[in-house]
């Protein structure tokens, strides 16, 4: 069988992580989380479930930068035959299947693959103790923001980078090529199932506010990530979230 060992950075996700453990150990070999401090129950729940933990440091702020770097170098060294990289709010699924799609991806040669992505949303936050997607089933197709390239095959890939965002990235292939993330999704698709907006429109603006707190002195001056009030870009999205909602899982 295909190894596909899954890494993501973490802090404080004690509510969303047993969701992305119960799923990714569905199929993956090894969990790993980088996890940037966590002060909550984050750590103590991955511990007990087997996941391997790799403290590092942001100096408990929220660099983009810091960030692109570790997608890029946190697998390094890594024995599967595929690797994937993430967030914890974010969830890879295999509408062929797993097994049936890395075949593919096997045959194809493909040295990443780029995901079709979607913005899940639900009124409430989940509170099934099965798969996050047995209760939330609706989102929005999320092109520009969440069909990312985050299966990489460390058999072909050298070095990889990622702008910020992890939206796009091009690697440095072992065969001396140059290549660039997919312009369309790859064949066959993987679903990109992003989970941020699960909850009120007040609960999440509030998040958004706690992590626009964390911004370090660079996403400050750079503009990166959402600098805008939590409840109002909340509500912006999900209006723009409602207003091309469909079931995504069936």
């Amino acid at each position: 069988m295909t190894s596909i060992e899954v890494q993501a950075i973490s802090y404080n996700e004690e509510a969303m992580l047993p969701y992305w453990i119960r799923h990714f150990s569905t199929f993956a070999s090894k969990l790993v989380l980088h996890d940037s401090g966590s002060t909550d129950r984050t750590v103590e729940i991955a511990k007990a479930a087997g996941v391997e933990i790799r403290p590092w440091s942001m100096d408990n702020k929220v660099n983009d930068r810091l960030m692109a770097e570790k997608k890029a170098e946190g697998w390094k060294g890594t024995t599967a035959d595929w690797v994937i990289v993430g967030d914890i709010d974010e969830f890879l699924y295999f509408p062929l299947g797993v097994e049936a799609s890395f075949r593919i991806y096997d045959r194809d040669r493909l040295p990443f693959v780029r995901a079709v992505g979607w913005e899940m949303v639900s009124d409430v936050f989940p509170t099934t103790t099965g798969q996050i997607y047995d209760e939330v089933k609706y989102g929005a197709p999320s092109e520009r923001w969440y069909s990312k390239t985050q299966i990489l095959n460390p058999h072909l890939i050298k070095t990889i980078s990622f702008e910020m965002g992890a939206h796009s990235c091009r690697a440095n292939l072992k065969s001396g090529h140059l290549v660039h993330s997919p312009a369309v999704p790859s064949n066959p698709p993987v679903y990109l199932l992003h989970a941020k907006h699960l909850g009120s429109v007040e609960e999440i603006g509030a998040k958004y506010d706690a992590y626009r707190a964390r911004f370090s002195e660079l996403n400050i001056k750079n503009n990166w990530g959402c600098h805008t009030d939590g409840r109002k870009h909340a509500q912006e999205k999900r209006s723009q979230i409602m207003a091309h909602c469909q079931r995504v899982i069936v």
